[in-house]
């Protein structure tokens, strides 16, 4: 099995989870009006096509922002299982600066970009 992190790293990546997960929370909150706000829209006929565009554009925002606060969510629970940091495929750790980048990532750029290409890396952790 990998080697977990260290327990001063967790603490960095839980506080960089947590500071994600909150300006993500307040980026829904105003997402959320924004779309409340285009979806009663004037009713003018010149402007409902306009309005629909921006209405699907904030509704994809707001999935989008929707995602990522469950993944960050799942991060946090990794974390407190230990296993956070740990490739979902491959088992092995997952580098700390792809973690800074994507802190809630299961994956190691090596299985990612494997599973992109439709190729395989290393054995899954519940066949190993």
């Amino acid at each position: 099995m990998a080697k977990k992190l260290p327990k001063r790293d967790l603490e960095f990546f839980r506080n960089l989870l947590l500071e994600k997960r909150s300006r993500l929370s307040g980026n829904l909150t105003s997402v959320s009006k924004s779309a409340e706000g285009a979806a009663t829209g004037s009713g003018d006929a010149a402007d409902l096509g306009t309005e629909a565009s921006e209405t699907e554009t904030l509704l994809s925002l707001l999935e989008n922002n929707t995602s990522a606060l469950r993944e960050i969510d799942k991060a946090l629970e990794r974390i407190d299982e230990g296993t956070y940091g740990i490739c979902d495929v491959t088992g092995e750790p997952i580098g700390r600066e792809r973690l800074k980048a994507i802190p809630w990532t299961r994956f190691s750029i090596e299985a990612q970009r494997a599973m992109e290409s439709g190729g395989s890396v290393g054995l899954d952790r519940g066949s190993a």
